[in-house]
């Protein structure tokens, strides 16, 4: 077992001594597990793609549609109830389908990292309690986030007082470096949550303030590196994506009159345009699938390092010495 060191902890998910093949089979079984969730999703909030789509396409063939607040009116009274029921659902289904996933793949890749196991996915207690515990770390987020807004409004009402709109600039600026590091803090101290509650088979929450004590800025840098890597590589996978759609879509914009709406959507609608929105989509998400296997990674070195537990890994106690 390798010592906790911010390289350590970013190149931990490839020095795990674990059963081969785990990548491709988790890659593989992510992507069944997306395109179900992202067609449950498709399915429920359905209504509402619906309801953007012939508001879009009245006003494509009609500008002024835009500002006629009967015409308006009349399409979200049309729409409302499918509206609400996909709301509902999104409430009632969509989210907890979600949790659910990232559990089941969360407790998968924490399995791999603490008990060295192989890949499987499977409904058991490790995953119910994983939920708690996504479901506890997402909420008091928004606390964090809450709390660093708060501080934000602070600084700008300060910069603003001044009149100097440099001054306003540079508050907004700190401001939000505020945030991101209130975020990038919390998620550091909330880093071995899951690979706590795997190891001790408990929902183990604010023990992991104990376990990254004088790791904190070390798994905030190598969470800040992963995060980076991975933003880049989606912004990449994107903007090819938007080319190869507007390529699809060229010859309707190549006259020199607007296209028309109806048009651009039944385009959308086609199995070639299709196909590469989903290939560009998978492949968005299949980088945040393997940014969660990472993101585990410094979490769970802490935990393995963690010197009440030297039994953990193989020739554990070597760090300690």
């Amino acid at each position: 077992m390798k010592p906790f060191t911010a390289g350590n902890a970013i190149t931990h998910f490839a020095n795990v001594d674990a059963p081969k093949g785990f990548f491709w089979k988790y890659l593989l079984a992510y992507t069944v597990g997306i395109v179900v969730l992202l067609g449950l999703s498709y399915f429920t909030m359905r209504p509402l793609i619906d309801f953007y789509v012939e508001m879009f396409t009245l006003i494509g063939a009609d500008p002024d549609a835009a500002s006629d607040d009967v015409l308006m009116g009349e399409l979200a009274e049309k729409h409302l109830s499918g509206i609400l029921m996909s709301l509902l659902f999104m409430f009632i289904l969509i989210l907890p389908a979600t949790l659910l996933f990232w559990a089941v793949f969360e407790a998968a890749i924490q399995r791999r990292y603490i008990r060295q196991d192989g890949f499987r996915l499977q409904l058991s207690a490790d995953e119910f309690r994983l939920m708690v515990v996504g479901l506890v770390v997402i909420l008091l987020l928004y606390v964090v986030l809450i709390l660093a807004t708060i501080l934000l409004g602070i600084i700008v009402a300060a910069t603003a007082a001044t009149g100097n709109n440099v001054a306003v600039i540079i508050g907004i600026l700190l401001g939000y470096i505020l945030i991101f590091g209130a975020m990038l803090w919390y998620f550091a101290r909330m880093s071995a949550a899951s690979a706590l509650t795997i190891r001790d088979r408990r929902i183990k929450l604010f023990e992991s303030f104990t376990v990254t004590k004088g790791k904190v800025w070390k798994i905030a840098a190598s969470l800040a590196v992963i995060w980076i890597a991975s933003y880049i590589i989606v912004m990449i996978v994107y903007v090819t994506g938007i080319g190869v759609v507007i390529a699809q879509l060229s010859d309707l914009f190549a006259s020199e009159a607007e296209p028309d709406a109806a048009a651009v959507f039944d385009r959308l609608g086609t199995p070639s345009v299709i196909s590469s929105i989903s290939i560009f989509v998978l492949l968005i998400y299949l980088t945040y699938g393997m940014t969660q296997i990472v993101s585990g990674g410094p979490g769970a070195l802490a935990v393995l390092n963690d010197p009440r537990h030297p039994q953990l890994g193989r020739g554990q106690e070597s760090v300690f010495d």
